[in-house]
């Protein structure tokens, strides 16, 4: 049951016979290769000539294979490019663009070729159809609503965008104004989409910051509390004592006593920040001894409270001994009281370039449920207390939760309307600030945010099919 085969040999008594004759053979090759090229039967020419070299022909043999095989594929991709449009027209118009370019160098070397020059002439008449598709797509991504979209959704499409029209453009032979305004109109978008992701990236990091500072707190929180109801010294944390105040000798002791006891303030703080915060510095004084004949002004002893984290700096002034003249009996020494200059409390400075005030929001009312029982086309309505000046926008922003407060779309009017099969079922918020710009580019912020508003959809997809989206 093995397979088995068999290979018959054939045996002859002159050693000198030939049943081919190699010349032949390579003659017969080349000339039938020739009138293959001649017919424009590229696949039967290479496999000709591809037997001419097997026998021996020389490179100018090689040379037709050569260009016999490049005109096989070139005319196949050509024909499958131009036989089989694509869904989308970019990619359509690509292929159709490389078998043009190839066709062309094809027809250098086969200046006769009646297949080369009809495709020529086929992907020629192709081209100003596709470049009107490519503008057309260009503009649909350019000019469709894109309330629903998250900011790098809007991005890519305005990538897109730009990208068809600018080869467009570059297929336009003769100048188009209109492509040239509709060019210009979505590189601008394109900026201002560009600058709102880097405005939204600060705000991810500050969002970031927030949260680690918050965690922070609440870590340091629950360590101080487990360590207040252990009854355990914060010092504990750092592994070390807390430091004695050295004892004092001499009249000092008396003046230094008398110098903390005239300081509560000093005195409070340092004991108040051994208890309530994470590291304390500890009250220093030096011992020193003043001869009883003449009195010299005392050492300011000054307490050091060290709170981390501490929102407010305060600033307190160490009590200083008043030195009596020196030809005057020296009563005993009498401290100068401590002086509390108060911190200035925090200014607020409004920010840079706002100039107006918060819009405000008229409808649709926050928790409004929007669906079609109430039509199709919705409108957000608000308020300015102020008239908007040339460069001026109102900049609507609408986001889902969770998402940056980016606009969608600048407007003059206090009215913007849209239709709610442009968006998707779920909960959406929206609000209103004035900004100044210019060629779709963002400036900056005149007012504030308007308090933002929610409201929902609820609508039918198979209605909204029915509508044509």
């Amino acid at each position: 049951g093995a397979p088995s085969w068999g290979a018959p040999v054939l045996h002859t008594h002159s050693p000198d016979l030939r049943f081919f004759v190699r010349q032949a053979v390579m003659a017969a090759a080349q000339q039938r290769g020739d009138e293959a090229m001649s017919g424009d039967d590229f696949e039967r020419a290479s496999t000709q000539y591809t037997l001419a070299v097997e026998m021996g022909a020389g490179a100018s043999i090689q040379e037709k294979r050569d260009l016999a095989e490049a005109a096989r594929q070139t005319v196949r991709a050509a024909e499958q490019a131009l036989d089989s449009p694509a869904d989308r027209v970019e990619p359509q118009i690509d292929a159709v663009m490389q078998s043009l370019g190839d066709l062309e160098r094809l027809q250098q070397r086969l200046p006769s070729s009646p297949a080369v020059q009809s495709l020529l002439e086929r992907a020629r008449r192709q081209l100003p159809g596709l470049q009107e598709r490519l503008w057309l797509e260009g503009e649909e991504l350019l000019e469709v609503k894109t309330l629903g979209l998250t900011l790098d959704q809007r991005h890519r499409r305005m990538e897109d965008s730009v990208r068809l029209l600018e080869k467009a453009r570059r297929l336009t032979r003769e100048e188009n104004p209109s492509l040239e305004q509709a060019l210009s109109k979505a590189r601008r978008r394109l900026g201002y989409l560009e600058s709102a992701q880097t405005r939204a990236r600060a705000e991810r990091g500050k969002r970031r910051l927030i949260v680690g500072l918050i965690i922070v707190a609440i870590v340091a929180a629950v360590v101080a509390l487990y360590f207040a109801l252990q009854g355990l010294p914060l010092s504990g944390l750092f592994d070390k004592a807390p430091t004695a105040v050295p004892a004092l000798t001499g009249s000092a002791t008396s003046t230094q006593s008398a110098s903390l006891a005239a300081s509560p303030t000093l005195s409070g703080q340092a004991v108040a920040g051994s208890e309530a915060t994470l590291t304390t510095t500890p009250v220093s004084a030096t011992a020193m001894t003043a001869p009883s004949n003449t009195p010299r002004p005392q050492p300011t002893t000054i307490a050091t409270a060290t709170r981390t984290p501490s929102p407010e700096a305060t600033a307190t002034e160490a009590p200083t001994a008043t030195p009596l003249p020196s030809d005057t009996a020296a009563p005993a020494p009498r401290q100068a009281s401590p002086t509390n200059t108060p911190t200035p409390a925090p200014t607020e400075t409004p920010t840079p370039g706002i100039i107006y005030p918060a819009p405000v929001l008229i409808e649709p009312a926050s928790y409004t449920l929007l669906s079609q029982a109430g039509g199709s086309d919705y409108a957000l309505r608000w308020t300015l207390d102020g008239t908007l000046q040339a460069g001026e926008w109102f900049d609507v922003r609408v986001w889902t939760p969770g998402m940056p407060h980016l606009g969608i779309a600048w407007t003059r009017e206090l009215v913007f309307r849209f239709d709610i099969c442009e968006l998707v079922s779920g909960t959406y918020f929206w609000s209103i600030a004035v900004v100044r710009g210019e060629d779709g580019a963002w400036l900056g912020d005149l007012s504030p945010e308007a308090a933002p508003r929610q409201f929902s959809i609820s609508r039918s997809d198979v209605w909204c099919e029915l509508r044509g989206f």
